[in-house]
C-alpha cells in the first residue's frame, strides 16, 4: 500500500494530482485546509482489513504470562463446565493461533450449534479485571452473524468522502433556486396586486404612475403616504403635484445678471461645453462681448480647445486654455476686467482618479470660483446619485439639468434633487444656442414632467397587472 500526501491551491488541483499519479483506484484517506491551499492524503492498493488489523489493540497476554488470579479463574470456569456434563472442546488458543472464520450457526446442524456455542463460551472474557475487558473483542458468534461488508470502488466517491460538492452541482442548484424564486415572486406580485386593487385602488394607481415617470421608490412611497387614504385618484394626483412643488429645490440664480467666475463640472457626455456656450451667448446678448471671457481646463479631450475656440470666435470673446492651478490663477488675473468668466472642465466618471486633479485646480482659496454641477435628465437615478456624491467636493452652488428633450421620465432627476437637496437653477431642452436655455421655474418643470403622463391617462392596457413596473409597486404596503 502506497500512502502519499499532496498539497495544492484548491481541491480540484489536488484531486487531479492524485488521479495522475495514483490512478482512478486511489482512495482519499483525509483532506484538510492548510495555509496556501488544501492537503490530501491518498493511498493506492488500499487494504482496509489490513489497516484495521494494524489498528487493533494488542491481543491478551499468553497463558504463560497470566497472573495467578487469571489461572484460578480459568480453572473455576473449566470445573463448572465439567460439572455440567459438557466437557470443553479442545481448540487452539486465541493468542497462539490465528482465528479461523466460523460458519454461521444458522447453516449448521443442532449438534454442531451446541459445540460452537461451547467453543464461543471458551473465548469469553477471563475475568482478569477491568483492564482486560477493554482489550477483549466481541464473541465470535456475534461477529459472524453480521454479513460481510460490501466493498465498493472508492474512486467514484472521492467527492463524497472529501465533503466537497462539485461545482456543476452547485450551479444547477443555484439555477433551480432562482427559478423557484422568480415563480414565487410572480405569484406574490399577482396576489399583492389583486389585494391593492381591491383595498386601495387610488394609492395603487398613484404609485404606478409615479413609477412610470421614473420616481424612485422612496420618493413615491413618501408621496403616497403623505396623501393618506385618499379614495379619489384625481384628488390624490393633484395633491401629489402640490407636494412635489413644495419639495423640488429650485433657485432663482442671478448669474446672467451679475456674472462672476463660474466653472461647469460634471460627468462625461452631459453637455457641459454646449451649455457653457448657451450661457455665454445669453450673457453677451444682455451685456455685450467685452464683459465676457471663456477658459477651458479640459486637457484630456481631443479638440476640446478647438470647440470652445469656435464658440469664442462666433461670440467675439477671448478664449484661453489652462492645465493646472497656477495657469488658471494667472489667466484669471489677466481677465480682471471681465464681468463673467466661464470655465469649461473635462468630463470625468464619478470614479475617475483624475477627478482629484481637477478638484485641486478649481478649489483654491484665493480664487472665488462658483461651481455648477451639470446633470443629464436622461440619466438613470443611480448614475445621477453617483455623480452628485462624486462632485460634492466642489460644493456646487446649484445644478443645471440638460437634455430634457431626450426623456419623458423626469422623475429620476427630480428624485435625486429632492433626496440630495441640490437646487436646480437652469435647464436646457435642445441644441439651439441660446434659445434652448431656460431659467428654472417649479411649475414649468412639473408641467413638463407630468405632461407625458397626462397624455396617457386614458390608456388602461397598462393597468391590467403588476408586470411592466418595478416589483415594489405591487408589494407596497397599504
Amino acid at each position: 500500500m502506497k500512502i502519499k500526501r499532496y498539497f495544492a491551491p484548491d481541491i480540484r488541483q489536488a484531486m487531479r494530482m492524485v488521479r495522475e499519479e495514483q490512478g482512478p483506484d486511489a482512495v482519499i484517506l483525509s483532506n484538510r485546509s492548510v495555509d496556501g491551499g488544501v492537503e490530501i492524503v491518498a493511498a493506492r492498493d488500499f487494504d482496509e482489513q489490513a489497516m484495521m488489523e494494524d489498528m487493533r489493540p494488542p491481543a491478551a497476554p499468553e497463558r504463560s504470562s497470566l497472573s495467578e488470579s487469571q489461572r484460578r479463574a480459568e480453572e473455576v470456569f473449566r470445573e463448572a463446565l465439567e460439572s455440567s456434563g459438557r466437557p470443553p472442546r479442545a481448540a487452539p488458543r486465541e493468542a497462539d493461533a490465528p482465528r479461523e472464520p466460523t460458519p454461521s450457526p444458522a447453516r449448521k446442524p443442532a449438534a454442531a450449534k451446541t459445540s460452537e456455542t461451547i467453543g464461543a463460551a471458551r473465548h469469553e472474557p477471563r475475568y482478569a479485571g477491568p483492564s482486560d475487558y477493554s482489550r477483549q473483542e466481541r464473541p465470535a458468534f456475534a461477529r459472524e452473524e453480521k454479513p460481510a461488508p460490501k466493498t465498493t470502488p472508492r474512486a467514484p466517491a472521492v467527492a463524497a468522502e472529501t465533503g466537497i460538492i462539485p461545482a456543476h452541482a452547485l450551479q444547477d442548484l443555484q439555477k433551480e433556486m432562482q427559478r423557484m424564486r422568480r415563480a414565487l415572486d410572480g405569484h406574490f406580485a399577482e396576489t399583492a396586486w389583486d389585494s391593492l386593487t381591491r383595498t386601495a385602488p387610488a394609492r395603487l394607481d398613484l404609485l404606478r404612475r409615479l413609477n412610470l415617470l421614473g420616481f424612485t421608490r422612496s420618493i413615491s412611497l413618501q408621496l403616497a403616504d403623505r396623501m393618506g387614504g385618499a379614495e379619489d385618484f384625481e384628488l390624490a394626483w393633484q395633491g401629489c403635484r402640490d407636494l412635489l412643488a413644495g419639495q423640488l429645490p429650485v433657485v432663482e440664480d442671478n448669474l446672467l445678471d451679475y456674472g462672476g467666475i463660474v466653472a461647469l463640472v460634471g460627468p462625461t457626455g452631459v453637455g457641459k461645453t454646449t451649455t457653457l456656450a448657451k450661457i455665454a451667448a445669453r450673457f453677451r446678448l444682455k451685456h455685450g462681448p467685452r464683459q465676457l471671457a471663456l477658459i477651458t481646463a479640459d486637457s484630456y479631450r481631443i479638440a476640446a480647445h478647438d470647440q470652445l475656440t469656435t464658440y469664442g470666435r462666433l461670440l467675439d470673446v477671448p478664449v484661453r486654455a489652462v492645465s493646472n492651478a497656477e495657469e488658471l490663477r494667472h489667466t484669471l488675473n489677466g481677465f480682471y476686467d471681465k464681468r463673467l468668466i466661464l470655465i469649461d472642465t473635462a468630463g470625468m466618471a464619478p470614479r475617475d482618479a483624475r477627478l482629484a486633479e481637477q478638484f485641486a485646480t478649481l478649489r483654491q482659496d484665493d480664487m472665488p470660483i462658483r461651481s455648477y454641477l451639470v446633470l443629464s435628465a436622461a440619466s438613470q437615478a443611480r448614475a445621477m446619485r453617483d455623480a452628485v456624491e462624486a462632485y460634492a467636493g466642489f460644493a456646487p452652488k446649484a445644478c443645471i439639468l440638460t437634455k430634457l428633450d431626450e426623456t419623458d421620465n423626469l422623475g429620476a432627476a427630480f428624485s435625486t434633487l429632492i433626496e440630495r437637496q441640490l437646487p436646480v437653477s437652469m435647464y436646457t431642452d435642445g441644441q439651439q444656442v441660446p434659445e434652448d436655455l431656460h431659467q428654472a421655474r417649479t411649475h414649468l418643470l412639473l408641467e413638463r414632467c407630468f405632461s407625458a403622463m397626462d397624455e396617457d391617462m386614458d390608456d388602461e392596457s397598462a393597468m391590467s397587472g403588476p408586470y411592466g413596473y418595478e416589483e415594489w409597486v405591487s408589494r407596497a404596503n397599504v
